[in-house]
């Protein structure tokens, strides 16, 4: 998730920055070691990533460093999708609201994603308590459970905390269960999918208010009530379970254009941008275009490549050389003595480490690290 910029991430300015396993799954895979629920253990940022007021409507963005400048076909890991979903918490993780929902074709670096945070949310200003939630259960692949968390500040006028809903949890030891999610109906595999369905987004901007059930989306879970009709309450009950009375929504079609790399469907208006530069007190720009060379993030964790290299190296040298094209500056931190390099790219500038302890030298157009 690279808005709100979630802990561990890349161009999180404010994160101890995790370049090796911020995309692995929870249950760990690869080189990376199984990770703690909640948000993979990360600590706090140092400043709040961005501030949301109560009612704000704003699309989550996600990125994949391992596929720059991805065409519709490129892999970007998304395991044909799933069953993702956002929360808030105002106790550090300990107690979740869950308040959007995406089937079936969330992950996607090629679409926003729309929430909304409850218009009768509390202020919550409390660094390392604010917390917003990205929870991902793929529908391909191993069984897996994915968290990203970022810090954010939430300002409301209500005094009354909001009512607690917890996500689905699934595929770890601790949740002792497991879950298949359906995918993208496209099948597309780990290439661009359908977008978001009309039907989530719509579920998504439903007014929020206290005591009432979660956004009626339907649950992805196999059970019978997901396809049956629910039967009439007890008659010695006049009140209605808050999962009696949803019904699972109609049956999907994707209404949505095929849309270019860098533009969503059309969403609606989002308050803020949803890419991660951002302040303490403003949602960052809109999401660079599609000639942007910055790392996009998804599920599996390539290691942080430079511009031209994406895939992991074991050797000890590596060249870098960058197009004409754009207004791109690469330089040296301590030349000749630092590992860290800086990329300027029509002024964003990300900062980067060379590999197996080699040192950047800095030649006339280009930067080597040996």
């Amino acid at each position: 998730m690279s808005f709100p910029p979630a802990r561990g991430h890349p161009l999180n300015p404010n994160t101890l920055i995790d370049y090796r396993c911020l995309t692995a799954p929870l249950n760990g895979g690869g080189d990376c070691p199984p990770k703690p629920f909640p948000c993979g253990g990360y600590p706090a940022d140092s400043a709040f990533g961005a501030t949301f007021n109560a009612g704000q409507i704003f699309d989550v963005r996600f990125q994949n460093p391992g596929a720059q400048n991805p065409t519709a076909e490129s892999d970007q890991g998304r395991h044909n999708g799933g069953l993702c979903e956002f929360s808030l918490s105002y106790d550090g993780g300990s107690t979740w609201t869950k308040i959007a929902t995406y089937h079936k074709t969330c992950p996607d670096v090629f679409y926003g994603w729309t929430v909304k945070i409850p218009e009768n949310a509390p202020t919550c200003d409390t660094l390392g308590q604010c917390i917003f939630s990205w929870t991902w259960i793929n529908a391909v692949g191993n069984r897996e459970f994915y968290q990203n968390c970022a810090d954010v500040r939430i300002i409301g006028q209500s005094t009354t905390p909001l009512q607690k809903i917890d996500f689905t949890k699934a595929n770890l030891p601790e949740f002792g269960n497991t879950l298949t999610p359906e995918g993208d109906p496209a099948n597309t595999g780990n290439a661009r999918g359908s977008g978001p369905l009309p039907e989530d987004v719509t579920a998504n901007l439903q007014p929020f208010a206290p005591g009432s059930p979660p956004p009626p989306v339907s649950n992805t879970q196999p059970q019978a009530t997901d396809t049956q009709p629910p039967p009439p309450p007890p008659a010695s009950n006049t009140q209605p379970q808050a999962t009696d009375t949803q019904l699972p929504p109609p049956p999907v079609t994707n209404t949505q254009p095929q849309v270019t790399d860098t533009q969503p469907p059309p969403p609606p208006p989002p308050a803020t941008n949803t890419q991660p530069q951002v302040t303490d007190t403003q949602p960052p720009p809109p999401p660079p275009p599609a000639t942007n060379t910055q790392p996009q993030v998804t599920d599996t964790q390539p290691p942080p490549p430079p511009a031209t290299n994406t895939q992991p190296s074991r050797t000890k040298h590596l060249t870098i050389t960058l197009p004409t094209d754009l207004d791109i500056k690469i330089k040296c931190v301590r030349k000749n003595r630092s590992p860290y390099y800086t990329i300027s790219i029509n002024g964003n500038k990300i900062t980067l480490k060379c590999k197996d302890h080699s040192v950047c030298r800095q030649k006339k157009d280009y930067i080597v690290c040996k």
